[in-house]
């Protein structure tokens, strides 16, 4: 099993995340990864060359705490279903996922259209909700072009 430690690294003005993670077996032996930093890649590419000489068992430890955090990534991320250019934007029908709170199961709802596009330099998103023609409920909220 993966244990993590973080702590905040001052250097100069940058204040970098350093997380401390553990995978093989032998405790002493442990990874500097930094999300933050240029030298993430080579703490990546020790980290796969580290799992290229792992044996079965200690693959199999690995393996538990890599499917957690995949199912963490998959419950928390709605799904593109259809996306398409339209006027200066992209329309785009999403299914949005979430966690019910009174069992704490993850579903899924809609699915449901959205006009991303930009204004003034800044992005814009608008709903259109479920609708068979999304392009006509863009030109009734935004006005024709």
């Amino acid at each position: 099993m993966a244990i993590g430690k973080r702590r905040r690294v001052w250097r100069g003005r940058e204040n970098l995340c350093v997380v401390r993670l553990k995978v093989a077996l032998d405790v002493s032996s442990a990874i500097l990864l930094c999300m933050h930093s240029k030298e993430n890649s080579t703490h990546f590419d020790s980290l796969v060359a580290s799992i290229e000489t792992m044996d079965d068992q200690q693959l199999e430890r690995l393996q538990a705490p890599i499917d957690r955090r995949r199912g963490e990534l998959k419950e928390k991320q709605s799904t593109v279903i259809e996306r398409r250019n339209y006027r200066n934007g992209i329309l785009q029908l999403e299914g949005r996922a979430y966690r019910r709170k009174k069992d704490g199961e993850s579903t899924e709802r809609g699915p449901y259209w959205y006009f991303h596009y930009r204004e003034g330099g800044k992005q814009r998103t608008l709903y259109l909700g479920k609708t068979d023609n999304p392009e006509a409920v863009v030109n009734e909220k935004l006005g024709k072009e």
